[in-house]
């Protein structure tokens, strides 16, 4: 585990973990393997990203090592498995565990299509510029290099969107949900800034409902996603703010 701040044992905030084999029994590299931001996988010495100022992960302050023991869920004992998971795909692959997927129905794309609509051009326009000029910064160092989505709202470009989107009002948050649903995470920032304020009870509903049903009825664990639970909140603002 990686933190800024004072080393060992007095770390700041963990910024980061890497992985050696066979930690998860699968094969990383030949020592240690990190996934830098949301793209990058590296193999690397095990202190060979310490104090670098392009990731910012800080310096490693804490090890783990596996004590032998794994935890059994009833369904897994059910199916006979006795042996630890390795990964999340294996897990769902073995019918353990379900990936909640959220996606929009066909009357919430047609009232979404409708909005955007009466958009005018020269607006969809500037939020297309804007928008683009910003996802360009994601690709940029030290940004890339980030898991954290906040960091992705440190830009210049940020800003400029945010203002845009402030001034225009309610009529472009339909182009931001429909931006968001084509997969673009770092938009969290958006809705954090700029909807949730004012919107944070239904957030609250999303997550009691997801936290209520972690299971479905034969066992199986629900996963439920950061991009998910947004799409929920999304829905809900869509739903009870737009006709």
């Amino acid at each position: 585990m990686w933190a800024t701040g004072t080393q060992a044992p007095y770390p700041g905030t963990f910024q980061h973990g890497s992985v050696k084999k066979p930690a998860n029994s699968q094969l990383h590299g030949y020592d240690w393997e990190s996934k830098c931001g949301p793209n990058i996988r590296v193999f690397h010495p095990e202190n060979a990203l310490s104090g670098l100022i392009g990731p910012g992960y800080g310096f490693v302050v804490y090890k783990y090592k596996s004590a032998g023991t794994f935890a059994q869920t009833q369904k897994m004992a059910a199916l006979g498995i006795n042996r630890p998971i390795a990964t999340l795909d294996e897990s769902v692959n073995l019918g353990l565990t379900k990936v909640n997927e959220v996606s929009y129905t066909i009357d919430e794309k047609t009232k979404l299509a409708k909005h955007i609509g009466k958009i005018p051009a020269i607006v969809s326009s500037e939020f297309t510029a804007k928008f683009e000029n910003w996802r360009k910064t994601w690709e940029m160092e030290p940004t890339k290099y980030k898991s954290h989505t906040r960091d992705f709202a440190k830009s210049d470009e940020y800003k400029v969107l945010i203002d845009f989107c402030i001034q225009q009002g309610k009529q472009v948050w339909p182009l931001l949900f429909t931006s968001f649903n084509n997969g673009n995470l770092p938009l969290v920032n958006v809705f954090e800034d700029l909807i949730y304020p004012d919107r944070k009870s239904l957030m609250d509903e999303v997550k009691m409902k997801n936290e209520s049903n972690r299971y479905t009825a034969d066992g199986t664990y629900v996963v439920y996603t950061l991009d998910g639970e947004w799409r929920e909140f999304c829905k809900k603002v869509l739903q009870r703010e737009f006709e």
